[in-house]
């Protein structure tokens, strides 16, 4: 059983995508509070309270992530509130793609689009190395070469 989990570096990753949002959202707040300072006043705090709750919720989320290969099966879990368990086997996967963003390629991260037969599957915050020892799992599991 070969277990791989999404790095940290993709917990900073989400965690920069959030401050350019919070950016964003306190010029939308200023450019609000120009007209009404009520609603600026009130639109600002619920931007607060969300962007506090994604920041922790993130953590969490993160930690929750886990891909697993036990014989010939992919296994992923992940989900806080909410616990999503999904099984393919090598045989229905078809192709793999690697995809990364910019800022991915810069903290050495990728993420997985794994396409099977009737099932879809994104496996986010891989390591480049990671993201290999996998893709290689999964070939000798008994799967199609991957491709991507």
């Amino acid at each position: 059983m070969q277990e791989y989990h999404c790095g940290e570096k993709m917990l900073r990753l989400w965690r920069l995508y959030l401050l350019a949002i919070a950016i964003v959202a306190a010029f939308l707040c200023g450019f609000v509070c120009f007209f009404s300072r009520l609603i600026g006043a009130i639109l600002g705090l619920l931007f607060l309270a969300a962007g506090l709750f994604l920041y922790a919720y993130l953590s969490r989320y993160r930690a929750s992530l886990r891909y697993t290969i036990q014989g010939n099966r992919l296994e992923i879990q992940r989900g806080v509130y909410f616990q999503k368990h999904n099984c393919l086997t090598a045989a229905q996967i078809l192709y793999i793609k690697r995809l990364s963003t910019p800022l991915q390629r810069r903290y050495g991260l990728c993420t997985l689009q794994i396409y099977g037969g009737g099932a879809r599957a994104r496996l986010p915050g891989l390591s480049q190395d990671g993201a290999a020892a996998l893709l290689s799992a999964l070939e000798t599991s008994g799967g199609e070469e991957p491709t991507g």
